[in-house]
């Protein structure tokens, strides 16, 4: 009787110790089971508080482009700059080359029909001084010297040209060409008396009238026309920039009095603006 109840406390002492090892064990994994899946709660949270930082940000962003003034530039602008004509003429067989300076003042108008072209007509005065070489229609007007000077030109040049532009960033580039009329008128020159005759007998009141003839003949107002310009547009909505342009007398080719191409080539270069549109 004692053997077997000995058996029995030894056994149940037995089954204690196995459930203690065991349990000892199972805890460590538990453990290990419930702090991986706070860490993994905790990423998710984190993962989360970033996604709306990240989605607040651009709403503020798109809010900020929304409500930000948009820079808006004038389609009008004006501008102004030396322009130079070429004068290669010959009298009594003798080579004469002048050139003709000038300012011209004048305004444009962008029209921006489709992405990467626009048509950009301008309209600009200058003023030059002329004589006139001859007594007849055979002869001809070029620019002359101050103490020669009979007549007072007033030039107004309508060109319609047609540019290919590119906006890179905050700078716009545009080149082109079109048809353009140099316009002229001429008038006596002050403090010229009308009557003063020059060395071929033809007096300043005459003199001016065969300029204002030579004008319009044989197509000496035809000019096609090249440019080039490049701009900057500022934060207050101005842009400002350069243009370059050159006049081509292309009657110089059917013009029998000139036998000179160069003769009346025309060269601007000018600072353009565009003011702001509010």
């Amino acid at each position: 009787m004692d053997k077997t109840f000995l058996k029995k406390i030894l056994f149940l002492a037995f089954s204690l110790a196995f459930c203690s090892l065991v349990y000892s064990q199972d805890i460590p994994a538990s453990t290990e089971d419930n702090s991986s899946s706070t860490e993994a709660n905790e990423a998710k949270a984190e993962n989360s508080v970033e996604d709306k930082n990240s989605q607040t940000t651009e709403n503020d962003k798109e809010k900020a482009i929304e409500t930000a003034p948009k820079i808006n530039t004038s389609d009008f602008g004006f501008y102004f700059g030396p322009e130079l004509l070429l004068s290669e003429t010959t009298v009594n067989s003798t080579q004469i080359s002048n050139l003709g300076v000038s300012t011209n003042i004048g305004l444009e108008y962008e029209f921006k029909p489709i992405k990467y072209f626009s048509f950009l007509p301008s309209l600009d005065v200058s003023i030059f001084h002329y004589d006139f070489i001859g007594t007849d229609s055979n002869g001809r007007a070029y620019i002359s010297e101050i103490e020669n000077r009979t007549a007072l030109s007033v030039a107004i040049l309508l060109d319609i040209p047609v540019m290919a532009r590119f906006d890179i960033n905050s700078w716009v580039i545009s080149l082109g060409g079109g048809i353009a009329l140099f316009m002229r008128g001429a008038f006596l020159e002050p403090g010229v008396d009308p009557n003063e005759l020059n060395s071929l007998g033809l007096s300043a009141k005459e003199s001016v009238k065969l300029v204002n003839s030579y004008f319009w003949k044989k197509g000496r107002f035809f000019y096609p026309s090249l440019a080039f310009k490049f701009e900057h547009i500022f934060k207050s909505g101005w842009k400002a920039g350069l243009k370059f342009k050159a006049l081509i007398p292309i009657y110089n080719v059917w013009d029998s009095t000139n036998t000179n191409f160069a003769d009346s080539h025309i060269f601007q270069i000018s600072v353009i603006l565009h003011p702001a549109k509010n």
